[in-house]
């Protein structure tokens, strides 16, 4: 990423630097564009977007008089919510109705029924801006407890949108501006993310996006963050995982299994640290969960919830104190809260039902627990098999058991009406009028029921990284960073966009529990035994582009003697060394051109000289004989400086590696003075005060690195003493 070094302040007093100013101006120039209804402003943590679209609110064009701000889903909407900003809604309360209407595959369903009638009175007039846009994917949804629309909320979205008219021009939709993160984890795949744009693309809407990519760095403590978080997104950008950053050990710190375990605990279950723990998975959440509550506060029943348990609500709920409770008015508790317990029931009490083709009754146990939240203290009815399951979902066959017993409910509440029903004439008026009447009655009871609206709690001392993302940011992570939701390979796109999203969900600390090494040398085999001692003899190497093209000008220049440009390997070899020697006193009279060697004669003020450029089949130079300066080796010297030209390499994977090697060895008193590429290695010449050695570094394909690492092996193969083979093991033994 760059830091700008300067920034340019607008008239309205939020300072921009130059890429968000020109981010600015590209969203102005959308405005004004009725082709494009679409426009994605991307980048990751700390570049700036928020600060974009502020610029934008205090600028935006009077054309624009009816603005919608909607996020994944209420918790992340109160995120965003600022002096400018006052009121940010879930994408899902936007589209669909309020309460469920009706029951779809054993769901209460909520059908798409949005009221904003502003925006589709005078679309043109209206902007949608949507937050943390990463986090909306066009997968099917549809919990334990809900089903919204079709499913699928992008559709869903977007056939609002047009309306009626399928056909719909681009010119009758609102603007609608995304903000995302591309490198954080998605929701579902990556292809149906709404940031992606596909989408659009499919339903032929134009769609623009521009990433910001220099870092905003404000404040002074915040830099080892986004020191840590540069390293995370520059790889993901260019998909060559090598090295996992390193922490500094202040605001980020690695910790070991077993250090401060006593004060990760006390901060996890002290009710005012907001500290949490971060998994890969549920399951491991779980067992973090289990381990907390039964080493320190003493909680021994699976699912029995004790005082001052944390926990988090995963679906609506209502206060159902008593076991024939009805749903009452009171304020409803919604997925996504934190809560406290203040009172649990001793006991849980179950009940069953025979399901047809099943062999035994299916139980279903229930509890009562009385949970304080922010604004709020509530007795619930809640289900302890969802609370200790491994993952968060319920046995399909206890589900159906609860939508059973709701509609059972439901029927014996109006049997009487049912009853009324059967003496009336079916095909009477009446009858319709009745029955419609009668079925919606059901259904609203089926959806208010206890069965229906049972709470799905889980411990909250530990979450999945996933499921953080829709949290505020706590003020200390504690990460379990041994494995990815879906690998434990820390070389892959998978494990960096984990890492780098844990990163985005702390205010203040992380610490991170067993942290992977992941380096272009973690993975490498180093032999260092099988060698022989030799003389190394080391020529100097010419490097040069082979396929370089010539310019024009180039093209056009005059040739020394006795050269001929018909090979282009070597006329880029004459315009390397050209540029090479244009800045000294020497230049080229003449050339003879010999097989697997070009002979240059070159001239300074006083002396000329003859020098050799061998090569072989494949055009690799090494610089041979020099005649001519036999006398003065220290102008000899000068000249063969001159012609020290920078690798060149072929490979960008082995350029990368070999960097890292270079800064390795130079660490210990070494340096690299001969390279020789080949594909997937590189035979090096090491020099050392005691002598030189030959190494053969193994350097496999980009799409081997995952597996094999950057270097897969290195081997001793030549040494010119047995003084520096040795030092060379002492160095490096342990890589």
């Amino acid at each position: 990423m760059d830091f700008p070094g300067y920034i340019c302040t607008n008239s309205l007093s939020i300072s921009l630097n130059i890429e968000q100013s020109k981010a600015l101006t590209a969203i102005n120039e959308w405005f004004c564009d009725s082709a494009c209804p679409v426009f994605a402003l991307t980048g990751a943590y700390s570049t700036g977007k928020s600060k974009v679209l502020q610029a934008l609110l205090k600028q935006m064009p009077k054309t624009i008089t009816t603005r919608r701000y909607l996020a994944p889903n209420a918790r992340t909407a109160r995120l965003h919510v600022t002096g400018q900003i006052e009121e940010v809604t879930s994408i899902y309360s936007w589209l669909y109705s309020q309460h469920p209407q009706d029951i779809k595959e054993d769901k209460p369903w909520y059908p798409i029924n949005c009221q904003d009638h502003e925006v589709f009175n005078a679309p043109q007039e209206s902007l949608l801006v949507i937050f943390d846009a990463h986090l909306l994917g066009n997968d099917f949804f549809a919990s334990d407890t809900a089903l919204y629309g079709s499913g699928y909320i992008l559709s869903d979205f977007l056939l609002l949108l047009k309306g009626k008219m399928q056909d719909a021009q681009p010119q009758s939709l609102p603007k609608i501006l995304l903000l995302g993160d591309p490198y954080q984890l998605r929701r579902g795949a990556k292809e149906k993310s709404l940031l992606e744009g596909l989408i659009f693309q499919q339903q032929q809407i134009p769609f623009l996006t521009v990433e910001l990519n220099s870092q905003d760095r404000d404040l002074e403590s915040r830099n080892e963050q986004l020191d840590f978080q540069r390293e995370l997104v520059g790889q993901l950008a260019t998909q060559k995982f090598i090295q996992l950053p390193i922490c500094q050990q202040l605001a980020l710190r690695t910790i070991t299994k077993g250090e401060q375990t006593a004060q990760i605990a006390e901060d996890l279950i002290s009710p005012g640290c907001e500290c949490i723990y971060l998994c890969a998975t549920n399951e491991r959440a779980q067992a973090v969960n289990f381990g907390i509550r039964s080493r320190y506060l003493q909680a021994r029943v699976p699912g029995h919830l004790v005082e001052g348990d944390r926990i988090e609500i995963y679906n609506k709920t209502y206060s159902f104190e008593h076991d024939g409770d009805a749903l009452n008015e009171h304020i409803p508790l919604h997925a996504g809260q934190f809560v406290r317990v203040t009172q649990a029931a001793r006991g849980f009490f179950s009940k069953s039902i025979e399901l047809k083709g099943r062999d035994k009754p299916t139980t279903v146990e229930f509890a009562h627990v009385t949970l304080k939240s922010i604004d709020t203290c509530v007795t619930i009815l809640y289900l302890p098999e969802f609370l200790t399951s491994l993952k968060p979902e319920l046995d399909t066959e206890k589900l159906l058991a609860l939508r059973i017993w709701a509609r059972e409910e439901a029927d014996e509440q109006l049997r009487d009406w049912k009853s009324s029903l059967e003496g009336m004439d079916k095909k009477s008026s009446e009858y319709k009028a009745a029955r419609e009447e009668y079925q919606k009655k059901h259904s609203q009871l089926i959806l208010n029921s206890k069965f229906t609206y049972a709470a799905r709690l889980r411990y909250a001392w530990a979450l999945t990284v996933h499921r953080a993302q829709s949290h505020p940011p706590f003020n200390r992570v504690i990460l379990d960073a041994s494995a990815a939701h879906d690998t434990d390979n820390p070389a892959t796109d998978s494990y960096f966009r984990w890492l780098y999203t844990a990163t985005t969900r702390t205010m203040h600390t992380l610490d991170i529990l067993n942290y992977p090494t992941l380096n272009p040398l973690s993975k490498t085999e180093w032999h260092l035994s099988s060698l022989r001692t030799v003389p190394l003899v080391v020529k100097q190497r010419f490097h040069f582009a082979k396929n370089r093209i010539p310019t024009e000008s180039e093209l056009n220049l005059v040739l020394p003697t006795g050269f001929n440009p018909e090979t282009p390997a070597l006329f880029a070899l004459l315009l390397t060394i050209s540029d090479a020697l244009h800045h000294s006193a020497w230049r080229i009279s003449s050339i003879h051109q010999h097989p697997y060697k070009e002979r240059y004669f070159l001239n300074n003020e006083c002396v000329e000289a003859t020098l050799d450029f061998d090569y072989n089949g494949k055009f690799e130079v090494t610089i041979g004989k020099c005649q001519g300066l036999s006398g003065n080796a220290q102008l000899e010297q000068e000249l063969r400086q001159l012609l020290n030209t920078p690798v060149v390499w072929l490979d960008d994977n082995i350029r990368i590696a070999m960097h890292f090697i270079d800064t390795l060895i130079a660490k210990k008193g070494w340096r690299i003075i001969d390279i020789d590429e080949k594909p997937y290695k590189v035979f090096a010449i090491a020099e050392h005060s005691t002598g030189k050695l030959k190494l053969d570094i193994n350097i496999p394909s980009a799409s081997s690195i995952s597996r094999k690492g950057v270097i897969s092996s290195i081997h001793l193969v030549q040494a010119d003493s047995k003084a520096v083979s040795t030092q060379f093991k002492v160095d490096f033994i342990n890589g």
